[in-house]
């Protein structure tokens, strides 16, 4: 237990080390400029509180790619429960399912631990994963303890339109081994997966975005409600 304390202890170091340059490398100059835009405007204005982007909802919604885009956008760091689990699965290993569920718990346990080590730090930050309620609850409280507010953004689309473009990802897309212990290639379990995110009530400001296609990703009017949230 020791030795596996330690392991978890460098790895969320790692982590954040990483996740303290993630956001500071973009693909081209537009997106430099449009970064650099974005942080003059959160400077000028009167944004006294520190900001906390949630990105959570249906699977295959582009959740991961959204969260890269706002942190280009606005130049903050970010952090996936999916790349954190990866880095337990690839360090620790599991073998079965019940396993795999324990990487899951000390996933968000590091998200938590991450948040509140940012909070110290006084730095904005995205967070994203298929958020349950007392996560949700528990990031909230982590965020009123230390002065943020908070926007959770919620993914949703499709079943059908989202479970196909979930099979293509798993059939096509070189996924990691620990998202690939779930049953939800099938429909009714897919299904039942997305009935239950719908389900679940989410504190404070929210944002329902429809991605049952991409394009909310670079739709003006969707960016500019959450600009009107990191700037004020």
């Amino acid at each position: 237990m020791k030795d596996l304390i330690k392991e978890i202890t460098f790895l969320t170091t790692t982590i954040l080390i990483l996740g303290l340059f993630s956001s500071f490398s973009t693909d081209s100059t537009k997106e430099n400029s449009q970064a650099l835009r974005n942080i003059e405007a959160l400077s000028e204005g009167e944004n006294t509180m520190k900001k906390l982007l949630l990105i959570t909802g249906d699977i295959a919604t582009g959740k991961s790619t959204f969260a890269n885009i706002l942190s280009k956008r606005y130049h903050t760091n970010m952090f996936f429960k999916d790349s954190i689990k990866e880095v337990l699965g690839d360090t620790i290993g599991f073998s079965n399912r019940e396993e795999n569920k324990k990487l899951s718990f000390a996933s968000m346990e590091l998200m938590f631990y991450i948040f509140s080590e940012f909070a110290s730090l006084e730095k904005d930050l995205i967070l994203e994963s298929n958020f349950h309620k007392s996560e949700l609850e528990r990031l909230h409280k982590i965020a009123e303890d230390n002065g943020y507010d908070v926007l959770t953004i919620a993914l949703f689309g499709d079943v059908e339109v989202l479970h196909e473009r979930y099979l293509n990802r798993m059939a096509n897309e070189n996924r990691h081994p620990v998202h690939l212990s779930t049953t939800i290639d099938k429909f009714e379990d897919f299904k039942k997966c997305s009935d239950y995110m719908r389900r679940i009530e989410i504190p404070g400001e929210v944002m329902q975005i429809n991605a049952t296609n991409f394009e909310y990703q670079s739709n003006e009017e969707v960016l500019a409600k959450i600009d009107a949230f990191m700037t004020k």
